[in-house]
């Protein structure tokens, strides 16, 4: 449906639109892994500074998203297993309390969840419809590189 009225602003709320749906798909693989629903989603780093994205998410997870006062997110963890690892603390809960802060919450706007859901349904079916295209565009960039 992409047409000469849609603007830069569309363009970009379609791109985290994807990313967030690719995100669904696997964060839903890993709940059926693991066989437990996740109740909350923390956001670190440069994209928990994004309101909109946020929101996004929130409601393409239906979950709340929340951030945290630390951007870090992979250094905040592994500070976290060094305090475990040395006993500073006697339970990942208790280490969790101390370090971590929490600074917003985004909950999902149910209306939105409910587009989302039915956009969601329709994602799902992209992949499996274009594997073969996907595969043949790999070729031919490969044969291009070789060629270069």
């Amino acid at each position: 449906g992409l047409d000469i009225s849609h603007t830069k602003k569309h363009l970009v709320k379609s791109i985290l639109e994807g990313i967030t749906f690719s995100l669904r798909d696997n964060f839903e693989m890993m709940e059926k892994s693991i066989d437990s629903q996740i109740k909350n989603i923390i956001s670190v780093g440069g994209g928990s500074k994004n309101k909109d994205w946020l929101q996004i998410q929130a409601d393409i997870f239906n979950k709340n998203i929340m951030t945290i006062n630390i951007e870090e997110g992979p250094g905040l963890g592994a500070a976290m297993i060094a305090a475990l690892g040395m006993k500073y603390f006697d339970n990942i809960k208790e280490c969790s309390d101390a370090f971590i802060k929490y600074t917003q919450i985004i909950k999902p706007n149910k209306e939105n969840t409910k587009i989302y859901d039915k956009l969601f349904e329709q994602y799902k079916k992209i992949y499996p419809n274009t594997k073969s295209i996907c595969y043949n565009l790999i070729g031919i960039c490969e044969d291009q590189n070789k060629s270069n």
